[in-house]
């Protein structure tokens, strides 16, 4: 990782920070289920050229409609323009006029484009909510799963309601990669969930309802289950609400989890009298999950009642206000941690799930202990971390917070109105109207002032519109900007009057990807500079294809050999050129955008120094076969190439 400093990347209109960028591919929010922000594997943007020399603008496609879902980033996509196949890497987004769109993400280039609205319908108003305007259609970011045969599906939710009554609906869809066209029928979003809470039907059940509940959570892919979390348009002006959070099969769409986080809305606040409260909105972030198999699920509700009246630990009546969460693959609850001070949050409206959390890789403490925490942040200004293994539940009559792992104390001024990141043993935060900050783990332990911080501050409220501006700092001093697209402006201006709050920057690939209020902009190296083609010097051995039915892929091992008379420059990559429509490589580090052909997906061999005349490396390969699992597998490619060294594939 020493190799490229990390780039820290925001917009001036809200905190959306990526650290480094995905390999081949970015299907989810923050680029993983643990929403840490983090990939080591980018190797063509680096803290040496992303600068105003070198970086800028590429392209600045127009869409119809507001972008609040991160873009996501699919490399290595068959597309078939007639009868002809032609591999590219795409950029989806989504849109609050229920567009979606796949891009070519090297030229920015449009190859299709779908609409979610069913017949006589239009995308929904902003719900007397002057917090998203004029229009609510896709505003949580998909997820998009390349497992799903034949060629990846997308799954997205949208809002509309009907032109003439004015009835809303919420649906989830599954798009296929290739086309952008529904796989089956959408899926109408309905629930109930027992409780005689707000939103409630008189007889014991609190009812979904798709016009009070917005869909803001990133969806998340875990355990084959699609899980889409709700909160509130804007309290207390659309009431009653409550947060609900569903999960569906990815295969068959069908519903199989729900749980309500209010079910009975006691004790009430002032805020909200009527009992609502709970919603899971985290700025666009919101669930994350663990790396368990099963995965376990985290999130935290926002502010609203919390039953203090506790059996065996657990609210008796099930209400989570302000509260971190984790939950079973099925959604039950099994453990929590709720600050001492929840009714003052509640009552002030200053919610605990104000931003995304983020699971943390393990990290030994000071007895040599692996410790397994989550981070959760609101609007008080303080930084909450959990055990995942203890979280600490909610303590009656307290004083303090004792009972959560460690609690930063007022170190993120304005409150947290995004999802912080994690890299390098960091914590990265952009609270709302200051710095960006760095905190530094010692040991499991948080530092309790900033390793370092921009000089420049960040809005991600975005009270009023604004232009877009892209920012990149070194991940590593966060004083030290990089490259910000005001530095020319002629060049790379893309956003004027375009930017929205909780804009999150796509890095993948050498690009980087930008949602406006009307546009997705393209941001790479202006005259990327092409890898060396090797494939003269090295011997390739290919074993033979093993079928595993546990992943459903097929497994082969590929020995390189280095028969030059020099050593070969890292990182080392084998191409494969024209694959057939069928297959795809599911370990892929990349796909090329810079070397002819492009779109061809390639791997980095497993090495920490250069390939030595005479030396071997083997790369173990990960196919998929739509066909699967056929009588012999039907893998099949042009030809393969082998790059060397930092540059661009």
């Amino acid at each position: 990782m020493e190799r490229i400093r990390k780039l820290v990347l925001s917009s001036l209109a809200s905190f959306g920070l990526t650290l480094a960028a995905t390999a081949a591919d970015l299907l989810t929010y923050h680029n993983d289920s643990s929403r840490t922000g983090l990939n080591p594997d980018e190797i063509a943007l680096t803290p040496g050229n992303v600068n105003v020399n070198s970086f800028g603008l590429k392209f600045n496609a127009i869409v119809a409609g507001q972008v609040y879902a991160q873009p996501l980033y699919a490399s290595s996509v068959p597309i078939f323009p007639g009868s002809t196949l032609i591999r590219h890497n795409l950029v989806i987004v989504a849109t609050e006029l229920d567009n979606v769109y796949a891009f070519d993400a090297d030229s920015g280039s449009l190859l299709w484009n779908t609409s979610l609205l069913g017949t006589n319908e239009v995308p929904a108003d902003s719900i007397n909510c002057t917090d998203l305007t004029p229009n609510n259609g896709v505003t949580g970011t998909p997820v998009i799963d390349r497992g799903m045969l034949p060629y990846g599906r997308i799954y997205v939710v949208a809002m509309s309601k009907t032109a003439d009554s004015g009835t809303y609906y919420q649906r989830l869809h599954a798009l296929d990669l290739s086309t952008g066209q529904d796989v089956q029928a959408p899926v109408t979003i309905q629930a109930s969930y027992p409780g005689n809470g707000p939103g409630g039907d008189g007889q014991g059940h609190v009812i979904f309802n798709p016009g009070k509940q917005r869909q803001r959570a990133a969806l998340l892919l875990a355990n084959h289950n699609i899980f889409i979390a709700w909160g509130a348009f804007c309290d207390p002006d659309v009431l009653p609400y409550s947060g609900w959070i569903m999960g569906y099969d990815e295969k068959t769409l069908a519903q199989k989890y729900v749980l309500n986080t209010n079910p009975n809305g006691l004790p009430i606040s002032t805020k909200l009298p009527d009992g609502s409260g709970n919603g899971i909105w985290g700025a666009g972030g919101a669930l994350a999950a663990s790396t368990d198999n099963p995965a376990y699920i985290f999130a935290t509700t926002g502010n609203g009642p919390f039953d203090t009246n506790l059996v065996n630990g657990f609210p008796q009546n099930g209400d989570y206000g302000d509260t971190f969460l984790k939950l079973s693959p099925s959604l039950t609850v099994t453990d929590y941690f709720t600050p001492y001070n929840q009714f003052d949050l509640a009552t002030q409206d200053h919610d605990f799930g104000s931003s995304g959390t983020v699971v943390l890789p393990g990290m030994k403490d000071a007895n040599n202990v692996v410790r397994h925490l989550s981070v959760g942040c609101g609007k008080d200004s303080n930084i909450y971390l959990v055990d995942r293994d203890n979280m600490g539940k909610y303590i009656p009559g307290a004083t303090s917070n004792a009972n959560v792992y460690q609690e930063v104390f007022t170190v993120l001024p304005g409150g947290l109105y995004s999802t912080p990141a994690y890299f390098n043993g960091a914590l990265y935060f952009g609270p709302n109207g200051h710095s960006l900050r760095r905190f530094k783990f010692t040991k499991a332990k948080l530092g309790s002032t900033a390793a370092s911080v921009t000089s420049a501050a960040f809005s991600t409220s975005g009270a009023s519109p604004g232009n877009a501006v892209l920012h990149a700092y070194d991940a590593l001093n966060l004083a030290t900007e990089l490259y910000n697209s005001i530095q020319n402006a002629t060049r790379d201006s893309f956003g004027v009057g375009g930017a929205i709050k909780f804009m999150t920057p796509t890095v993948c690939n050498g690009k980087v990807y930008v949602g406006t209020a009307t546009s997705l902009a393209g941001f790479g190296l202006i005259t990327p500079v092409a890898a060396t083609e090797i494939t003269g010097s090295v011997q390739l051995a290919f074993g033979a294809l093993q079928y595993q039915s546990s992943t459903k892929h097929y497994v082969q091992s590929v020995t390189l050999t280095n028969i030059g008379g020099t050593s070969l420059t890292l990182p080392v990559s084998l191409v494969f050129d024209d694959l057939s429509a069928n297959v795809a490589l599911s370990n892929a580090s990349g796909a090329t955008t810079a070397t002819s052909p492009s779109a061809s997906p390639y791997i980095n061999g497993p090495l920490s120094s250069p390939l030595a005349p005479g030396q071997s490396v083997t790369i173990q390969l990960s196919w998929i076969d739509s066909i699967q699992p056929p009588a012999a597998p039907a893998i099949a490619y042009a030809k393969t190439r082998v790059l060397a060294g930092p540059n661009s594939r």
